[in-house]
């Protein structure tokens, strides 16, 4: 019997690379997490992006990420105290005025590659984003991995979370991915339609174990794993029974 009380919401990452057209997910989401230009992209794939989600209704998140273009953001790096302040700072505070600008509110932040996993493991670092967050806005959602205990340090601050699962990637353990390093760690479109009726059921299968009893809020697909723009159409019609 599945544990879910409520149909999840769907995420998605964009406006990082000029070669994907966000045209694709914008129909089968509910949010979108926006690149800020530090890991990769640029003001006009952003400025787009942005557009774009509006007049797609759907509510935009910041992406904010290492400052690390040769890797996607995608390595873990020595980044703390001001300099890692700083940086999120300008990161967030660029996405959340350019949404201003188009009539809408910045509506929750997701932290982009290894610093979404580092927020996890770095307690002093945890604090210090969600210091940051209370400054620029006390209202943002934050998105975090689902079952992961950083949840209270998040609570502790008193910002609402909302806890994700992942589409399209295979999981190490309850909480975490297993490395793009490894040999089918991005899931195929029939891998994804397996692990999405798992899902669904309340369960997820990692390496290890199938857990039961999993609740997330939202699913989170990537604009740039191969399939992606299938993955988010399947995901669409078997939350919503319904394609567009």
């Amino acid at each position: 019997m599945s544990v879910q009380r409520r149909k999840p919401l769907i995420n998605c990452d964009i406006g990082e690379l000029a070669q994907i057209d966000n045209r694709m997910f914008l129909p089968y989401v509910d949010l979108v997490n926006i690149c800020c230009g530090e890991y990769a992209s640029n003001p006009s794939i952003i400025n787009t992006a942005i557009r774009e989600s509006v007049q797609s209704k759907v509510k935009i998140g910041a992406h904010p990420g290492y400052p690390d273009r040769e890797n996607f953001g995608r390595t873990s790096m020595e980044f703390r105290g001001i300099e890692f302040i700083e940086s999120m700072l300008e990161q967030i505070l660029y996405i959340k005025l350019l949404v201003e600008r188009e009539g809408q509110a910045l509506n929750h932040v997701k932290a982009h590659g290894a610093l979404y996993h580092d927020l996890m493991k770095d307690k002093q670092l945890c604090s210090d984003f969600c210091t940051l967050i209370k400054h620029i806005d006390a209202g943002l959602k934050i998105i975090i991995p689902a079952g992961h205990p950083s949840k209270n340090i998040f609570e502790e601050f008193d910002l609402e979370v909302l806890e994700e699962a992942f589409l399209d990637r295979r999981y190490q353990s309850k909480t975490q991915l297993l490395s793009r390093a490894k040999e089918n760690a991005v899931l195929t479109v029939s891998q994804m339609e397996a692990q999405l009726q798992l899902l669904l059921n309340g369960q997820l299968e990692t390496e290890v174990e199938i857990v039961e009893h999993y609740t997330y809020d939202t699913l989170c697909i990537h604009s740039d794993s191969p399939n992606a723009a299938a993955g988010i159409k399947l995901a669409h019609t078997l939350i919503y029974g319904e394609t567009q």
